[in-house]
């Protein structure tokens, strides 16, 4: 900074030496003319006459008569005002380390970590819960018991809305698409810990859910095969086309994907205890026989 300033005064004083000699000889002459044939002024002792003829000094030297002399003055003015002390550097120099701080915070993902903790959250037990809710008295009294266990979620996301959303999942992407049971069952382990942490309501429940699905998809089937990426898009279209109200479109999805992956905090790889119970809700309403699904009996066990 210092050897900046330096080039910039010594850049100013060559380019204006000329000018600069101009002005000083052209006051020492009209000082000489103006006060040397008067020599009784100098032995005067009146101090108002004194004054007015400082004053005049201080207005030839400072009022540019010229375009040069302006322009002269504007530079020098301007070099005056870009001094800085020791202390104004110091503090230039702090606030210049925070900017690239803060830049390299903006670049990094350890903001997203930061900004929630997942423990100011209580846990939802949907352990219990069953695969479909139908309304009734029954389903009334099992959402009221739902609210009064769990009041962060609030009023309007009941437990019929969760267990009904992942009911039509099941029909829809196992029984008409032929998705692979595992990949549903970790995404409603996603969900569920997206529902643990306050992120779903009941307005982007569904939004969440589908997004889960996506993630859980290209985490756990072999996404660079044409035929996979044909098989999301297809599927993503037809969780679309669940939402007779909200009209999602795909592009709600794909764009609310990292915001999913954030809250899940960068982390889709789950243990298969996390999700077995899921699993196996699962097989339960497809009616389909654990050992025929799997196939080895020890299938099972390495996956474990």
């Amino acid at each position: 900074m210092q050897q900046v300033q330096r080039t910039r005064r010594h850049g100013i004083l060559d380019l204006n030496q000329d000018l600069f000699k101009k002005l000083w000889h052209a006051d020492i002459k009209t000082s000489e003319t103006e006060h040397s044939p008067d020599l009784e002024s100098y032995q005067s002792n009146d101090d108002s006459a004194h004054k007015s003829r400082r004053l005049s000094y201080k207005d030839k030297i400072r009022v540019a008569q010229t375009a040069e002399e302006k322009l002269f003055l504007k530079k020098a003015l301007d070099f005056l005002s870009n001094i800085r002390t020791g202390q104004e550097l110091v503090q230039q120099n702090e606030l210049n380390r925070n900017r690239a701080k803060l830049r390299i915070q903006r670049k990094s993902y350890r903001k997203f970590l930061n900004d929630y903790s997942p423990d100011k959250y209580p846990s939802v037990d949907l352990s219990d819960a069953p695969m479909c809710m139908p309304p009734s008295q029954m389903t009334d009294a099992l959402n009221y018991e739902f609210q009064i266990k769990n009041p962060q979620l609030g009023a309007g996301l009941t437990l019929s809305k969760i267990v009904n959303l992942q009911y039509n999942l099941i029909q829809v992407l196992c029984k008409d698409l032929d998705i692979d049971v595992w990949t549903l069952a970790m995404a409603f382990r996603y969900f569920h810990r997206l529902l643990c942490v306050g992120v779903v309501t009941r307005q982007n429940r569904k939004l969440v859910a589908y997004t889960c699905v996506v993630l859980a998809y290209k985490f756990n089937e072999e996404i660079h095969l044409n035929l996979s990426k044909l098989r999301l898009q297809v599927l993503v279209r037809a969780m679309c086309d669940l939402d007779k109200k909200n009209n999602l479109k795909p592009s709600d999805i794909f764009e609310y994907e990292f915001e999913a992956y954030r809250k899940l905090r960068f982390n889709l790889n789950c243990d298969a205890s996390e999700f077995e119970e899921y699993f196996y809700k699962i097989l339960e309403k497809l009616e389909i026989d654990p050992e025929k699904y799997l196939g080895d009996e020890n299938k099972w066990n390495d996956v474990n």
